[in-house]
Order: structure tokens, then sequence, then C-alpha cells
């Protein structure tokens, strides 16, 4: 949540970033629930030492309203092994986030909906959210692959 650039690092010394991280760690547990319910709380948050004062609401509101989307979310998807072998489905449906998210990125929003009639825009937002936050896990790419070994010769296919 806090950023400061190349040129602000070098006129606060470490005692004063550590300072400044620790009181907004003391506002985040005090103001927790606030925060999550409205994000734009944050919005007057300040943090000083001495005559330096930084302002972090901006920076705090959009993580907070990011960790909200995040939550809604993690609420539509489901990884249950009884359903599509574990594999993470929208809540209520067997259709798989990434295949969903492979629709929506290709397709756009319009033909989506279209496509997948039983999804509504928020369960597509999730499903691409989810799919970006952990990507498919897939073996490494061999120098190979895309070759075919015939007659002990690599051909390309």
């Amino acid at each position: 949540m806090v950023s400061l650039g190349a040129t602000d690092g070098s006129n606060l010394s470490k005692g004063v970033r550590l300072d400044a991280m620790r009181q907004v760690q003391r506002y985040a547990k005090k103001n927790w629930r606030q925060l999550w319910r409205d994000p734009g709380s944050a919005s007057g948050l300040r943090v000083g030492s001495g005559s330096i004062t930084i302002s972090l609401g901006e920076k705090a509101t959009e993580a907070m309203a990011g960790l909200n989307k995040w939550a809604e979310a993690r609420e539509r998807v489901v990884e249950d092994p009884g359903v599509r072998g574990g594999m993470p489905v929208l809540r209520g449906t067997r259709v798989g986030v990434y295949e969903a998210a492979d629709v929506l990125a290709g397709e756009g929003l319009t033909a989506a909906l279209k496509c997948l009639s039983s999804l509504c825009r928020a369960n597509l937002q999730a499903a691409a959210l989810f799919a970006k936050a952990h990507p498919r896990t897939r073996r490494p790419r061999s120098e190979d692959e895309g070759r075919r070994l015939i007659d002990r010769q690599f051909v390309d296919i």
C-alpha cells in the first residue's frame, strides 16, 4: 500500500519508513471492518513522522476495493473434488473458471454471455479475476515442443 519513488525514498530514513508502515498497520487493524464495508473511508489516511506527512488514502482505497472484488470473486468459485475432478468451477454450475475466462477474453462480454447463457456478468468477471490470480499450471515448455521425432529426426509439425 505504501509506494515511495526513487526521489522520495532517499529523503526518508529507514526509521521513518518503518514508522509509517507501523502506523498504517495499526490503522488497518483498528478500522478493518469499516475499510471492508467502505473502501473510500481511507481517503483521509495520513501518517506522519516529525515534519513529514505521507498521504495514503488513495492507495489504501484502491487496495481495499481490490480486496473486496477478490473476496466477491472467491465466493463465486468452488473447488470440489466431486465436481469435475476438483477443477475450479463457478458456484451452481459445472462451467470451469478457465473455460469461462478464455471465452470472455477471446469473444468479449456480449458473446460470452450468449455462449455461456447460464452465467451472469458478475460470474464472468469473477472467472476472469480468479484465472488471472491463479494461472493454469502446465508442464514447462521444451525446446522441441511442436516437433515430432520421426525416423530419428525432428520434423516440424
